[in-house]
């Protein structure tokens, strides 16, 4: 087994790893409908998360917001795929918005971590990433602007 120390996202100084290249911002709004098992039409050229889970307790999909649920969310996810040893990750990206007093809506996959803000606080959670030294660009390929 390999006993060197697991990557982390930024370095003892506080720097970002230059093996992370930061946060993609997904152009479509993100809905959680509770209680629901069903998987929801995606439109065409949805490019966000479609997500079911399941407990004994409950049940969620995160997918394209539909006006109904929890919602709407804008997403980001770290730009990947990562390494299934990375340590910190996830925590180093939602400081920045613990800081600024953000919720959030975190959801992990096999490749990514995605991140989900109301909407109407996405701004705020970019304008926390950016001082925190966070690269964002537009999934849909343009220039990442701020919202």
């Amino acid at each position: 087994m390999d006993s060197s120390p697991a990557q982390t996202t930024f370095q003892t100084d506080g720097t970002m790893n230059e093996d992370f290249k930061g946060l993609r911002r997904w152009t479509g709004l993100h809905g959680v409908e509770p209680d629901s098992v069903h998987l929801p039409d995606v439109p065409p050229g949805w490019q966000g998360l479609v997500a079911v889970t399941r407990t004994p307790e409950e049940s969620s999909v995160i997918g394209p917001w539909r006006g109904t649920g929890l919602g709407p969310y804008r997403g980001w996810s770290v730009i990947g795929p990562l390494a299934p040893d990375l340590v910190g990750v996830l925590a180093a990206y939602l400081e920045p918005l613990r800081a600024a007093g953000i919720p959030v809506l975190a959801f992990s996959t096999h490749d990514t971590d995605w991140m989900f803000v109301d909407e109407a606080r996405s701004g705020a959670a970019e304008a926390a990433w950016r001082a925190a030294g966070v690269p964002i660009t537009d999934a849909s390929g343009g220039s990442g602007e701020p919202l």
